[in-house]
C-alpha cells in the first residue's frame, strides 16, 4: 500500500482546520456520524433512507456467521432494490441541484473542508494541465451562496476564490 499525495485547485472556500461542517444538521444519536450532505439534506426535508430499515443489528454481527449476515443482506437488498434505488437518485438530484463539491484536503487524520464550484486534481507523477474556466464566477459564487445558506455553514474567507490544497493518505 503506498502513501497517495495529490494537489487539489478549486474554485470556493477552503478551511484552514478540522471541522465537521454539517455538526449542527446531524441528530446526535451516532447514526448518521459519517452521513454526507445529500443524505443529512434529504432528512431535513422528511425524505427517510431506506437503510434505517436494514434488519442486522450490531449484536447480529457479532452472533451471526458471515454466511448467514451475506445472505440476509442479500435478501433484504433485493426486497428493497426499488427503495433503495430511489434513494440514490435523490441523492444525486440533490447534488446536481446545488452543483457543488464538498471534499477534504490536508490529510486522511487532519482532514480539512473545502467546498467548491470547480475543482481539478493532479495526483502525484500525473500532471494536469491547469485551465480554469472563466467567465462563470458570478454564477459559482450563487450557488456556493446558495449551498452555505441551506447548511447555515459560515465560510472561512469573506469571499470564494482559488485555492491550492494538498491532500495526503
Amino acid at each position: 500500500m503506498g502513501v497517495s499525495t495529490d494537489a487539489i485547485l478549486i474554485y470556493g472556500y477552503a478551511w484552514a482546520e478540522e471541522k465537521d461542517l454539517f455538526q449542527a444538521h446531524r441528530f446526535g444519536d451516532g447514526d448518521d456520524d459519517d452521513a454526507e450532505w445529500p443524505e443529512l439534506l434529504l432528512r431535513k426535508r422528511g425524505v427517510k433512507n431506506p437503510w434505517d430499515d436494514y434488519p442486522i443489528t450490531a449484536e447480529m454481527q457479532r452472533q451471526l456467521s458471515y454466511e448467514t449476515r451475506d445472505s440476509l443482506s442479500r435478501c433484504w437488498m433485493a426486497e428493497n432494490e426499488e427503495r433503495l434505488d430511489a434513494w440514490r437518485q435523490r441523492q444525486e438530484a440533490v447534488e446536481r441541484e446545488f452543483g457543488v463539491i464538498v471534499g477534504r484536503h490536508c490529510s486522511g487524520e487532519c482532514p480539512m473542508p473545502y467546498v467548491a464550484a470547480w475543482k481539478l486534481v493532479a495526483h502525484r507523477g500525473s500532471p494536469v494541465a491547469v485551465a480554469v474556466p472563466v467567465g462563470c464566477y458570478d454564477a459559482w459564487d450563487a450557488r456556493l451562496a446558495t449551498f452555505l445558506a441551506e447548511f447555515g455553514i459560515v465560510p472561512p474567507q469573506e469571499h470564494p476564490g482559488q485555492w491550492l490544497v494538498s491532500y495526503w493518505s
